[in-house]
């Protein structure tokens, strides 16, 4: 590929040498590598898998193979593969080190994951794929605090396009009191709703320091009301997304790199100060949901994200599942999800009530508000599960096998939120398991919860015929 990451067609000698491919075999493989960058990785697989037959002794071609398995879910194969692979080549190549590192990493081999991506950029110090894997894998397993030196790659990996060079110094920790800093949010909902608190604690450091932060993109959905609390408490103020840079500033920083800079370790994680429950708590009855039509708790559920991410479908649970859910009597369960027709699609209304409405009018305000009007809030990876974790509310986030770094591994609970629980699949791709392993912890908790509001409701009752 060239550095734009599309296929080069020209099959030139040297790149016929480097892929000991020519002819039909390296049309094949330009194919194979178009289609997973398109990720239709079945069909991706078996190209590769036809390349690796035609032309046994090509490394890249088993490299390749690898990387389409590895997206499939099929780890083992993919490690056959790669074993194959870097056997034929004849040096060290930051890309197929990259890949393998990445697949040893989600199959859980830390040690073994790091030695590779660190060997891919030794081959290659300025193959900035390279390094965003090695930085992902490091975050991952909890490496953080070197894994956020090596974060600071995503500038250059996204772009200018996503992080434009500012007209300022770049903050790296110099005393801000009695200075001006400027904040950029990046990346996706969930990263800010996290990494907001940095402000808090960038003002319990600096107190003399002011904040102008720029909370929403145009891309984005404006958080602008959500974050209000953050103005009024700590004096920050909101910029527009499209208005020029802002004047008398002596630093800038972009929102994630504020970790880096604390020191950020999962044993240290700066707590969320509570302003965002506060903001929504005054317009909790904006909404006013459907009560069950028997004695039952509230669960919000949501089975996927924004369809752009580049791993949506890896996060996204089928939503037939999470419907299982309101076969329990005990179980209401109420829609977050909007722009999907899952429930047009499995006629699911009958069981599910669809709050999109209250969501699309308000925006993430009134997604909180429905929230916080919920017992529980069951849902993939994806912006509300930040948003739950960040309101306090019980919360279950069901995890793919590799999910997002922010999780980490194996563990249950979260570092970031002490009201979330986390279900992992055991394999690639078992969605069922998890379902099974959420059905009978719900019905626990809805006994549990129904159970003391009746003891509640009595005690009250109790307490009235008292006086």
């Amino acid at each position: 590929m060239n550095d734009d990451g599309n296929i080069v067609t020209l099959h030139d000698e040297q790149r016929e040498a480097k892929l000991q491919l020519t002819g039909l075999a390296l049309q094949l493989y330009d194919e194979g590598v178009k289609l997973a960058k398109a990720r239709i990785f079945e069909t991706a697989a078996i190209a590769l898998e036809r390349v690796t037959r035609m032309a046994p002794k090509s490394g890249h071609a088993h490299c390749s193979l690898s990387s389409a398995l590895w997206n499939l879910g099929r780890y083992d194969e993919a490690w056959e593969a790669a074993q194959r692979g870097l056997a034929l080549l004849e040096a060290d190549d930051a890309g197929p080190l990259a890949d393998v590192g990445t697949l040893l990493s989600s199959m859980g081999d830390k040690v073994s994951a790091i030695a590779y991506l660190k060997r891919a950029v030794a081959a290659d110090p300025n193959n900035v794929h390279a390094k965003w894997a090695l930085a992902m894998c490091l975050l991952d397993h909890g490496e953080w605090i070197e894994g956020f030196k090596v974060y600071e790659c995503r500038t250059e990996y996204r772009g200018a396009k996503f992080y434009p060079k500012m007209p300022y110094p770049m903050w790296e920790g110099e005393d801000l009191n009695g200075k001006t800093i400027y904040v950029q949010s990046e990346q996706g909902v969930g990263d800010r709703i996290l990494m907001i608190r940095y402000l808090y604690w960038l003002k319990q450091k600096w107190p003399d320091c002011r904040i102008k932060f720029l909370a929403s993109s145009p891309d984005q959905i404006h958080l602008e009301s959500l974050f209000y609390s953050y103005r009024d408490e700590l004096g920050v103020e909101f910029l527009h997304p499209q208005i020029p840079w802002p004047k008398d500033v002596d630093f800038g920083c972009y929102l994630a790199s504020l970790p880096r800079i604390h020191g950020t370790t999962p044993d240290n994680v700066p707590p969320e100060p509570g302003w965002i429950w506060e903001r929504v708590q005054r317009e909790r009855q904006m909404v006013n949901l459907p009560e069950p039509l028997e004695p039952a708790i509230k669960v919000g559920i949501c089975w996927t994200g924004n369809r752009a991410m580049t791993r949506n479908a890896d996060r996204s649970i089928p939503p037939e599942l999470l419907f299982e859910l309101e076969a329990d009597p005990l179980v209401q369960l109420y829609s977050l999800q909007f722009r999907d027709d899952g429930l047009a699609r499995h006629s699911a209304k009958v069981l599910v009530c669809d709050v999109a409405s209250d969501i699309e009018d308000h925006g993430m305000l009134g997604t909180a508000a429905v929230m916080l009007n919920l017992d529980l809030v069951i849902t993939c990876c994806t912006a509300n599960a930040h948003l739950a974790g960040t309101l306090g509310i019980p919360t279950w986030v069901l995890l793919c096998d590799d999910p997002y770094w922010v999780w980490l591994r194996e563990r249950e609970d979260s570092v970031w939120y002490p009201s979330v629980r986390l279900f992992r699949q055991q394999s690639a791709g078992d969605w069922r398991g998890v379902i099974d392993r959420v059905k009978p912890e719900l019905h626990a908790f809805a006994e549990r919860v129904l159970s003391e509001r009746q003891f509640g409701e009595k005690g009250m009752s109790h307490g009235k015929r008292s006086g």
